[in-house]
């Protein structure tokens, strides 16, 4: 982990690769200069996906240590 110091964190639940719930995982259980830096876990989902999704991550957002969570549902209409 980087040794910049950041007042609060923003992160994407739905990140490839390592997601956002390894991530926040990762920051809270070493130690790094972000340790006890305030984790907003947020994401976006398709309409189909949110109802599920949106429990879930709040669930575990919550679970993993993040202060906050946020998550969207798309809002636009299709043709």
């Amino acid at each position: 982990m980087g040794r910049t110091v950041f007042r609060a964190i923003f992160m994407d639940v739905g990140m490839p690769i390592v997601d956002g719930d390894e991530a926040t995982r990762m920051i809270k259980s070493t130690f790094n200069a972000n340790r006890d830096t305030p984790i907003i876990a947020m994401a976006a989902y398709d309409d189909e996906a949110t109802d599920i999704l949106y429990d879930k991550d709040h669930r575990q957002a919550h679970s993993l240590g993040c202060r906050s969570s946020t998550l969207w549902r798309r809002t636009t209409t299709r043709s």
